[in-house]
């Protein structure tokens, strides 16, 4: 009996947290700089002549379609900026070349972020995450 009781109250403190904290925009700030959803963010990028060819406003609406699959928001009022994936500490950039990170800043909320990747060729670029 009290055994169950003690199984009960574990599955009801586990639930809470998994909905509570799952999820969770979460940003760190390291000597190397800020951590967003896990993002090494670096410098912001000049969109004034575009990135390998493509727009700017492309890139960034590719990653708010992401971020609103991700964390089911939609930030259309939102400041962003993408910038550059500021290289780990090992200096590897992670697979097939680094991402743009587009960093997103709403009111009254926390930093969100996602990767964008670009590829060569004619391959379109698409979101790539490991956020929150």
């Amino acid at each position: 009996m009290i055994a169950s009781v003690r199984i009960r109250v574990a599955l009801a403190l586990l639930a809470a947290c998994l909905v509570g904290c799952g999820g969770q925009p979460t940003v760190t700030h390291t000597p190397r700089g800020p951590v967003i959803d896990g993002w090494p963010v670096g410098e912001a990028v000049d969109c004034a002549a575009g990135i390998q060819g493509i727009d700017c406003r492309s890139l960034i609406q590719i990653a708010i379609n992401g971020l609103a699959v991700r964390d089911r928001v939609r930030p259309d009022e939102a400041s962003v900026t993408l910038h550059l994936y500021r290289q780990d500490e090992d200096g590897i950039y992670r697979s097939g070349g680094p991402p743009l990170i587009a960093v997103y800043e709403v009111a009254d909320q926390p930093l969100r972020a996602i990767g964008v990747k670009l590829y060569p060729g004619n391959i379109p670029p698409r979101v790539i995450d490991f956020g929150p």
